[in-house]
C-alpha cells in the first residue's frame, strides 16, 4: 500500500515538473514574445529581408516621421539600397504591457545604435533613445507606432 502511494506521489511530482517546463517552452510569456519579435525585426533589417521585416508591422502603422505602413516599405527599401551592410545594437530595453478594451498593448523603450557601410567605407552612424508601441493581433505582437524619445538635459 505504501509503495502505491509513493508511486502516485512521484507521478504527480513528475507531472507538475514536466507541465512547468512544457508551459515555459511552448507557451512563453508576452515579454519574451515581444523581445523575440524585436530581435527578429532587427535581424531581418540587417539581412535586408524587407518582406519578412514588414510582416512585423500592423497595417495601421504610423510614426513620428510621417510614415505609414506603405511609405515605410518604400523608405526602408531606399535606405537599404544606399548601404552595403548594416549593424544594429539595442540596449536598455524596457517593456510595459497593458490590458485595454481593444486588446493587449505594449510600450517598449530602448537605446539603439546603427552603423551602415557601403563598399568598405563607413556611411553613417546613428544612435538614440526610441520607443515602439505594439499590439497583439491574432496571437502575434505587431508594431503600430515608432518614434524617438525627447531627451531633457537640465
Amino acid at each position: 500500500m505504501k509503495k502505491i502511494i509513493i508511486i502516485i506521489l512521484l507521478i504527480i511530482i513528475i507531472g507538475c515538473i514536466s507541465g512547468f517546463f512544457i508551459k515555459k517552452i511552448f507557451f512563453p510569456n508576452d515579454k519574451q514574445l515581444i523581445k523575440k519579435t524585436i530581435n527578429t525585426v532587427v535581424k531581418n533589417l540587417e539581412e535586408k529581408n524587407i518582406p519578412k521585416f514588414m510582416k512585423h508591422f500592423s497595417l495601421s502603422y504610423r510614426d513620428n516621421y510621417g510614415n505609414t505602413y506603405g511609405t515605410l516599405n518604400f523608405a526602408v527599401k531606399y535606405v537599404l539600397s544606399q548601404v552595403g551592410s548594416l549593424s544594429i545594437k539595442l540596449s536598455q530595453m524596457k517593456i510595459k504591457i497593458k490590458n485595454t478594451p481593444n486588446g493587449k498593448r505594449a510600450i517598449v523603450k530602448f537605446v539603439a545604435y546603427a552603423t551602415g557601410w557601403s563598399g568598405g567605407a563607413e556611411v553613417a552612424q546613428e544612435g538614440g533613445r526610441f520607443y515602439l508601441k505594439l499590439k497583439k493581433e491574432y496571437f502575434k505582437w505587431k508594431i503600430y507606432r515608432f518614434g524617438g524619445v525627447k531627451l531633457n538635459f537640465q
